[in-house]
């Protein structure tokens, strides 16, 4: 982008390059008097910040964590819903994590009501949720608001469906009469996020996990026209039209924003999810004393033991142990089909013990239950070697691999597709064992309509006398050193790996301007991108936290040298010197129980020593160095959103998502 600038008979052109970075001539800069160079400084703060959107506020969250009663409490405005029971038909349960209405007929099913004040005085708005379909009821709503009359066609009436009918490979969004409908793969008892953005130009997007799906232009109508409806509803569930079922389906999460929030924001929100767990789609942890039934902790995709005879499993210490032998007799474990249907990448994590060897016996085996060649699988045994293991799926390849196996011990096995790589890899006990190559071969072309532990699709393979501690199914390919993390963690956890973060720098001419992206080259989706706040203004210059993660920062230095900005992040009680105008941010958005400090050793970056790369375990980071040459030193801390204590204790500075000129 080029602008021109002329203060007083001067004219002078700024280039601001890929990295949001004004660059001025330094010859008109040095010559420049003082308030001239002041007009410049404005000048380009006023041209850049006129270009950047407002920062998105939060103003309602319902995490639906209440375990008994109607009321649904809004965490950060007052906007209370509640669910409104309806005698004689679907009810509704409430966990602790989710609310789950059972559906049906329009006329006596639950549903979920909020506030009619819930969008006032707004004129952009974001809708994000995390919903769980359970089956797909005629036309069952994901959500819809609108005017609150029983089939109406007033053209206010905005609605997102999980099902065309009860088509949910199709479902649809859009402001009535528009139906913008989508086709994606959509298996039941998987968590989704909808996102809805709605602008004052009447732009409205709708997203699926994370992708722009559907779109439509409404013209004169937007949020400010249907919020001054006089008793717009804003419903889960239900439907306005009394033909419409409503739906069978669960709601993790609901948040309201006062902003359109951007395509970036939105992915990286899917990436984290609403409980901070990064891809984690299922978790089957075994934890059940009796039955059949293995539940899911993460989804509602039920396992369950499949029993072809007198019972020969077990369930102890948090364990299901399969005792194994013909595949005609021996029971096994069954997950819900299609738990890999429009997953780009996967990984499968399990903890699992072989008792005694069986001929091929499995760890899993996904396929179409009946066509062996087609089959998925990793074996503990390549016959009755449990030295010798194999991972195999035909119309890529096969590995083979030897490594030594003792009956009776418990190893952590990991399994992932990375498409862009190219290839299928295991892993066990955090070690890279072997792979084979995708050679052209996706996900969806691995048929996973069965989904078994211990049994195989070959009729003359045995079933695996094994024990099951924990299975886990992602939607991304795990890096190495998260799957060694995860393995030291153990099956009990699912704490994530310590965070990356690296030192960012660009020098500034005085008087020059720069929009900093301070998240670009840190460990991915680990940092709230949009809640940076100044809270002590700089005394020379000037800064403001941007959406995105970046900072806006002007050099207001007076002296003809270039000035080096340097962001630095480091574990906290680390503090380090860093020349020149010096900007720093860092909070991660933490889990429970990532409070320590690991010490980790710094190194040099950019030639200034001990501004380095740092990985860190903990709520905040802290670094710190003398001011020269009339910059500032800025303290940002990204702000998380969940509910965990917020503190900081460096420089008895106790607030997070806040930043600091000193």
């Amino acid at each position: 982008m080029l602008s021109r600038v002329r203060p007083g008979s001067s004219a002078v052109l700024l280039t601001v390059n890929r990295l949001g970075l004004v660059i001025v001539p330094e010859s008109f800069v040095s010559d420049f008097q003082n308030q001239k160079r002041r007009f410049l400084e404005f000048m380009v703060c006023a041209l850049l910040l006129a270009v950047m959107p407002a920062r998105g506020v939060l103003t309602h969250r319902w995490s639906f964590n209440e375990t008994s009663g109607t009321n649904l409490f809004d965490s950060v405005g007052t906007a209370h819903a509640w669910v409104v029971a309806v005698a004689g038909g679907g009810t509704y349960q409430l966990d602790g994590k989710r609310v789950r209405l059972d559906g049906g007929l329009r006329s006596n099913a639950d549903y979920i009501l909020f506030p009619t004040n819930t969008f006032a005085g707004l004129s952009n708005v974001t809708i994000e949720m995390w919903a769980i379909p359970h089956s797909f009821q005629n036309y069952g709503r994901i959500f819809e608001m609108g005017p609150g009359v029983d089939n109406d066609n007033s053209g206010r009436l905005v609605r997102a469906v999980f099902s065309m009918g009860t088509n949910g490979e199709a479902p649809y969004f859009g402001l009535w009469p528009t139906a913008a409908t989508y086709a994606v793969p959509t298996p039941v008892d998987r968590e989704y996020q909808y996102v809805m953005t709605w602008s004052a130009a009447g732009q409205l997007n709708f997203y699926r996990d994370g992708v722009l799906v559907a779109s439509q232009n409404t013209a004169g109508t937007n949020i400010a026209t249907i919020a001054a409806l006089p008793t717009p509803t804003f419903w889960l569930g239900r439907s306005h039209f009394t033909a419409d079922a409503t739906a069978n389906a669960s709601w993790n999460e609901v948040r309201v924003y006062d902003t359109v929030l951007d395509a970036t924001t939105i992915q990286n929100d899917f990436r984290r999810g609403p409980d901070n767990t990064y891809g984690l789609l299922h978790r089957w942890s075994f934890s059940e004393a009796s039955g059949t039934n293995i539940a899911d902790s993460v989804a509602t995709a039920r396992g369950s033991v499949i029993q072809q005879g007198t019972p020969d499993f077990s369930w102890s210490g948090g364990r299901l142990t399969l005792n194994g032998g013909s595949r005609d007799s021996a029971d096994y474990v069954a997950f819900p089909s299609r738990r890999f249907d429009g997953l780009t990448n996967m990984t499968i994590e399990l903890w699992a013990t072989a008792n005694a060897p069986q001929n091929w016996g499995r760890v899993f085996d996904i396929g179409d239950g009946v066509t062996p060649v087609r089959s998925f699988f990793v074996s503990f045994s390549r016959g009755a070697d449990l030295n010798s293991q194999r991972m195999e799926f035909l119309p890529s390849g096969m590995a083979d691999s030897s490594i030594t196996t003792m009956a009776g011990t418990q190893y952590h096995y990991v399994v992932t597709w990375d498409q862009a790589a190219g290839f299928c890899s295991w892993y066990r006990n955090g070690t890279f064992v072997t792979r084979f190559a995708l050679n052209g071969q996706t996900l969806a072309n691995v048929t996973n309509s069965v989904f078994w532990l211990g049994r195989s699709h070959y009729a003359a393979d045995s079933t695996a006398a094994a024990s099951y501690n924990e299975v886990r199914v992602y939607n991304r390919a795990l890096g190495v050193d998260e799957i060694l993390f995860r393995y030291q963690q153990g099956p009990d956890s699912t704490a994530l790996p310590p965070a990356v973060a690296n030192a960012d720098s660009v020098i500034l001419n005085p008087g020059g301007v720069v929009s900093l992206d301070v998240l670009a080259n840190d460990t991915p989706n680990r940092f709230d991108s949009n809640s940076v706040v100044v809270l002590t203004p700089p005394l020379n210059g000037l800064a403001a936290a941007r959406p995105g993660g970046r900072i806006f920062y002007t050099n207001a230095s007076t002296a003809a040298a270039r000035r080096r900005v340097f962001l630095s992040r480091h574990g906290r009680r680390h503090w380090q010197l860093c020349h020149g105008h010096r900007l720093r941010h860092d909070h991660e958005r933490a889990t429970p129980g990532e409070h320590d400090d690991h010490g980790a050793q710094h190194s040099p970056a950019d030639g200034v020593s001990g501004c380095g790369r740092v990985p860190r375990l903990g709520l905040y980071a802290a670094a710190r160095s003398a001011d020269t040459g009339g910059g500032g030193v800025l303290e940002s801390f990204v702000r998380r959103r969940a509910p965990w204590p917020r503190h900081l204790h460096q420089r008895g500075v106790h607030q997070s998502g806040e930043a600091n000129f000193l």
